[in-house]
């Protein structure tokens, strides 16, 4: 019998010993993470930690060094991470939801497919960095530099980057509805392939910017500087770019109506094979611009300058022309018929082919031998007087 409770004993010892090599609870009361944030807590400092697929909700982080470390797969809502040194971190997959990372510092940052929304990250400075399938809707960037950043397939709705620098950078197959860049420096960057609805790009520097294939309806341009710009294939419906500089900008196959290009400046601009319907020019200046075959039909033109452009083969039909300059325009084969030509000075235009049925150029200037050129039928003339000449002769062909 002693044998057997002697064996009892040595079997309860050995299965003690068999649970602490194990490593069971009673090795250590906190996890290797827990000790990682302890230590960031109090030092606020983590050189090339390893925080993959934390909890790190609402932790307060301020002005904490974690250059080069790693929180993919993490969750990060609402944490406090305001002026922190984030240079090489890898935050992807990470939700930043509530998050306010206010004047964070670094490079190289990568925050690929993310969820950023209703965040804060005003005034920091995050140079190519990687943006890239982040969802940052209804977050605040104002102030911050951002540039030679990847932000292509960034969902931006609602949010708000005024005077934000975006400068050569990628953000292309985004969405940037409803947003504010306002003051913001967009220069060198592409946006194609993307959709900007009642977005505001008012008073920004987007001089040699791509917006190729990209939706723009409804959005400002104002007074910005878009010099060089491209918006091939764009859609412009009811876009305004009043006041913008437009030089040597080309919109060749954009498509859009009603589009404000009042006080624009806007020389030396592609509008090849553009739809500009029911467009408005006042005080604009688009001297030695291209025009060919664009429809302009029904727009309105007042005190404008449009001195060497080409019109050829385009429709002009039932526009209102008042006191503006088309010296030496070509208007070869183009449509002018049921229009609106007065007080305007279009003295050396090429004419020939034109189609000028049921227009009014009273007080115009122009070359009645250019003017002989086109097509008149009940055309009133410069002096007042109606011309009817080709009328006859399409009676005549007809007969």
């Amino acid at each position: 019998m002693k044998n057997f409770y002697l064996f009892v004993i040595i079997l309860a010892i050995l299965g003690l010993n068999s649970c602490s090599n194990r490593g069971l609870p009673i090795i250590s009361k906190s996890s290797p993470e827990e000790k990682i944030v302890s230590q960031l807590k109090e030092t606020k400092k983590c050189i090339k930690c390893n925080l993959e697929n934390s909890n790190l909700n609402y932790i307060k982080l301020k002005n904490s060094d974690i250059s080069e470390s790693t929180f993919v797969g993490s969750s990060m809502n609402g944490v406090d991470l305001e002026n922190s040194k984030v240079s090489e971190v890898n935050f992807e997959n990470v939700d930043f939801s509530n998050a306010k990372l206010n004047k964070i510092s670094g490079v190289n940052v990568s925050f690929e497919d993310s969820l950023m929304t209703r965040m804060n990250m005003m005034e920091a400075k995050l140079q190519s960095s990687n943006f890239s399938g982040v969802d940052i809707s209804q977050s605040k960037l104002n102030d911050s530099i951002l540039k030679n950043s990847d932000f292509s397939r960034v969902v931006m709705v609602g949010s708000d980057l005024t005077d934000v620098d975006l400068s050569n950078s990628d953000l292309s197959k985004g969405i940037f509805n409803e947003s504010n860049f306002k003051n913001a420096n967009l220069s060198n960057s592409e946006i194609i392939d993307s959709e900007a609805k009642k977005t505001s790009f008012s008073s920004s520097k987007m001089n040699d910017t791509n917006f190729s294939n990209s939706n723009l309806e409804d959005s400002i341009f104002s007074n910005s500087n878009l010099t060089r710009s491209v918006f091939r294939n764009a859609v412009i419906s009811r876009t305004s770019f009043k006041g913008a500089d437009l030089t040597l900008s080309s919109f060749e196959d954009a498509e859009g109506s009603m589009i404000d290009f009042s006080l624009a400046q806007m020389s030396k601009a592609n509008f090849k094979n553009t739809n500009l319907k029911k467009s408005k020019y006042f005080k604009t200046n688009s001297s030695r611009s291209n025009f060919e075959n664009s429809e302009i039909s029904e727009s309105s033109v007042s005190s404008s300058k449009f001195d060497g452009s080409k019109f050829i083969n385009s429709n002009l039909s039932k526009i209102k022309i008042d006191s503006s300059k088309f010296l030496n325009c070509d208007f070869t084969n183009a449509n002018l018929s049921n229009s609106i030509l007065r007080n305007s000075d279009f003295s050396g235009a090429i004419l020939e082919g034109a189609i000028l049925d049921n227009s009014n150029l009273t007080g115009s200037k122009i070359n009645i031998e250019d003017l002989k050129k086109a097509k008149l039928c009940n055309t009133t003339l410069p002096n007042g007087k109606i011309d009817n000449s080709n009328c006859k002769q399409d009676k005549a062909k007809s007969s």
